[in-house]
């Protein structure tokens, strides 16, 4: 199988080129417009105009307030028009199910009110969530209709949509000459109009095939084509598509920091859109470096993370390959029993949706698993498959396809010309030598007679060494096998050695900044010794954390911070010691006492010690500082991008902080100290964005502030040991096998 994961563009039934000055304008009309069916034309356009800059909440409010208007109004086309938005809302974000209930509900309308158009984007639809899922004939069914109406109502770019979608299908079905049929002929009709977004998927989709040939040149000139009409219209979804696959394509040669940059580019704009299909991908192809890296630890989680997201949407493309993959790295862990079983289920699929490459490759990893299982016939039976499956897809007629096309129109005029004058010419011949011809037939019978016998016997000489050849070849080829693997086997405990001390390199290097930083963190007796009811909730997302603690106490004022440095891991606890250090010299060197000052003074100490790099460095923290004076009961605080919660009587307060990071900035303003009322029994919380921001749940979605102020809430009467307890295990239950995404650090005072 590839290394990696192409993304061919799927196309829906509209395009657009959402721009803000467009969606203000729409707004504008919106606002203006009466109860009457120009709006709800409006707010269909509004919704695709949202949908388009992946802004999904906005897109589905629309095109529901259409919905209900359109039903108010009795106006059918309306309410056809807004169940397919609805369909296509729920169809990027990953609920096929409910968008093709969605899309015949709008096909039921639209048929009987006979319009067609409508028709055909509903049925186009249809068949985009059938391709992915893998459910090839019936996808091809809903394109064929669609295409057959289109070019019943002479709709060009309906037709240039369906003949793309097709060419997609026919791409992962290896059958080459077909898709570049299906791709000319939509870009002959996009090139007469001024569709950019179109041209753009069409050209995107030519890189791919012509990838899968082999021809990275050609492919990378028809993506970067694609991607530079992609930026300018601003399709996201198709910008991280392309991007998926130019990583694709450098990975294929081995270069595999130029992938790995193109993989993490297209990644953190899936994630920016929520398209879990694609994130799918991007998990699948850096799982896929982690693998040649025989970092398998590593390449099992995203793997498993990448085949979540694969079977929550459902794709079947996506599941055999991830399937795949797991199973490979587990043969090469020597797991076989894990190896078959993801191996088969891969197989089961692939053969299920038909795909050679998928068929082929999932034969090669079990043929091998069989074998080293002692299951010879069951081996060479999965042998022979990806043989089969290997020469369908390899042939010289799918590499030569592009330019046999270009050329098959100019060769069938000649054939046909040549053909008619041929038959004269026989017409001539055949009237000359009838009597010759006639006289000749039996003799000519009794050589073909004897011809025939001769040329089965040569046929079955032929066969019997054939078969010969092939056993001897076999054999040559399993000591050449064994020979190599003994080669290998020597190689890779050599790297293993070479991998342990450069491990010993960078553990060295982490334990030596853990060490910096645990000398920054104050001691916890030193915080209890000041307040007996408090709780430091410190979960570090690798070895050494951004985040960190401060506590300092002057002339009878405890401060006490959670601060949130730039990054996290090593980096991060370099920028903590530089900002933790330039607190301590804000209070005991310049002897400073408000909290507004101290941050003040900080932040300036802190650009002064980044200003020494000439690079342009915007490295700090986001910061929750609290002071109490307890000779006067005064308490005072200032925040830097991080609030402040208090909870009394089972009520909480929120204290907005200063939009500005401590650090580099434009247009700095000093920090406000926010004066607070001593009140007994009051519980403040200082803490950074750790918790809020990590992803879990059913849904895998960010915890976020509100349900975290809920569940302090709910804990308000425990004391605060046991709500560190309790926040530590909300934390974990939300996670649950997610991966911690920041480092985490709460504060829980109580006065």
């Amino acid at each position: 199988m590839k290394n990696t994961f192409l993304c061919l563009i799927i196309l829906l039934s509209f395009n657009i080129q959402a721009q803000n000055h467009t969606i203000d304008s729409l707004q504008n009309v919106l606002e203006k417009n009466k109860e009457d069916t120009s709006k709800v034309s409006t707010l269909a356009q509004l919704s695709k105009e949202f949908l388009f800059t992946a802004n999904y909440s906005n897109a589905l409010d629309c095109a529901k307030n259409g919905y209900k208007l359109s039903v108010k109004l009795k106006y059918a086309k309306g309410q056809a028009m807004s169940l397919l938005n609805i369909g296509n809302v729920n169809l990027y974000q990953g609920d096929f199910p409910k968008a093709i209930t969605y899309y015949e509900r709008s096909l039921k309308i639209s048929s009987r009110i006979g319009d067609k158009e409508l028709m055909a984007k509903a049925l186009n639809n249809v068949g985009a969530i059938y391709n992915h899922q893998g459910d090839i004939s019936k996808a091809l069914k809903y394109y064929n209709r669609s295409l057959k109406i289109n070019k019943q109502i002479d709709d060009k770019l309906g037709i240039a949509r369906c003949l793309i979608n097709l060419g997609s299908i026919y791409t992962f079905q290896s059958n080459i000459p077909k898709a570049l049929e299906c791709y000319h002929q939509s870009l002959s009709i996009l090139e007469k109009t001024n569709e950019q977004q179109l041209i753009a998927t069409c050209l995107t989709n030519l890189g791919i095939t012509y990838d899968n040939q082999g021809d990275k040149q050609k492919a990378l000139d028809y993506y970067n084509r694609g991607m530079k009409t992609l930026e300018k219209v601003g399709d996201k979804v198709g910008v991280a598509r392309t991007l998926n696959n130019i990583g694709v394509l450098y990975h294929g040669s081995k270069e595999r920091k130029k992938a790995l940059y193109y993989y993490l580019r297209s990644l953190s704009l899936e994630e920016e859109i929520g398209d879990k299909q694609l994130i799918a991908n991007s998990l699948t192809n850096i799982g896929n470096i982690y693998t040649e890296q025989n970092d398998y630890s590593k390449a099992l989680d995203y793997y498993t993370k990448a085949l979540k997201q694969d079977e929550e949407i459902g794709d079947k493309k996506l599941i055999v390959n991830t399937l795949y993959r797991i199973g490979n790295v587990y043969y090469l862990l020597g797991d076989l029993t894990k190896a078959t079983d993801y191996a088969e289920r891969s197989m089961a699929i692939a053969e299920e949706i038909g795909y050679p490459v998928d068929i082929q490759f999932a034969a090669e990893l079990l043929s091998k698993i069989y074998e080293k299982q002692g299951k010879g016939i069951q081996a060479l039976e999965a042998y022979h498959l990806y043989i089969k499956m290997r020469d369908s897809i390899t042939t010289t007629e799918n590499r030569q396809a592009a330019t046999e096309m270009k050329f098959k129109y100019e060769y069938e005029k000649k054939v046909a010309a040549d053909s008619v004058q041929v038959i004269e010419e026989k017409k001539i011949v055949a009237s000359k030598f009838k009597e010759e011809q006639r006289m000749r037939y039996t003799l000519y019978g009794g050589l073909a007679l004897v011809t025939l016998f001769g040329g089965f016997m040569f046929n079955r000489f032929r066969v019997t060494t054939r078969q010969k050849q092939i056993i001897e070849v076999k054999e040559k080829e399993t000591q050449e096998q064994n020979e190599l693997i003994s080669h290998q086997n020597k190689k890779v405990e050599h790297q293993n050695i070479l991998l342990e001390e450069k491990q010993k390199e960078i553990l060295d290097s982490i334990s030596y900044a853990k060490r910096l930083q645990d000398a920054i963190l104050p001691p916890k007796s030193v915080i209890d010794e000041a307040f007996s009811q408090n709780f430091i909730l410190y979960k570090p997302k690798d070895i050494v954390a951004g985040d960190f603690y401060w506590s300092e106490t002057v002339n009878n004022r405890f401060y006490i911070a959670a601060a949130d440095s730039t990054g996290h891991g090593v980096p991060g606890a370099m920028v903590s010691v530089v900002c933790s250090n330039a607190l301590n010299r804000a209070v005991k060197e310049f002897g400073l006492t408000e909290t507004g000052q101290i941050l003040d003074k900080t932040r300036e100490l802190v650009v002064e010690t980044f200003a020494k790099n000439n690079d342009e460095v915007k490295d700090g923290m986001d910061i929750s500082l609290l002071c109490i004076n307890k000779e006067n009961g005064k308490i005072s605080w200032t925040g830097a991008n991080n609030p402040l919660w208090y909870i009394h009587s089972g009520e909480l307060t929120e204290i907005k902080p200063n939009k500005q990071p401590i650090g580099k900035t434009e247009n700095p303003t000093p920090f406000t100290t926010h004066q607070l009322d001593f009140i007994p029994n009051t519980t403040y919380y200082l803490f950074t964005d750790g918790m809020a921001d990590q992803f879990g749940g059913e849904k895998g979605k960010k915890l976020k502030n509100k349900p975290f102020q809920e569940f302090l809430l709910q804990i308000d009467s425990l004391s605060l040991s046991k709500q560190a307890e309790r926040i530590d295990e909300k934390f974990e239950n939300w996670k649950a096998d997610l991966e911690q995404v920041d480092d985490v650090c709460i504060i829980g005072i109580r006065v």
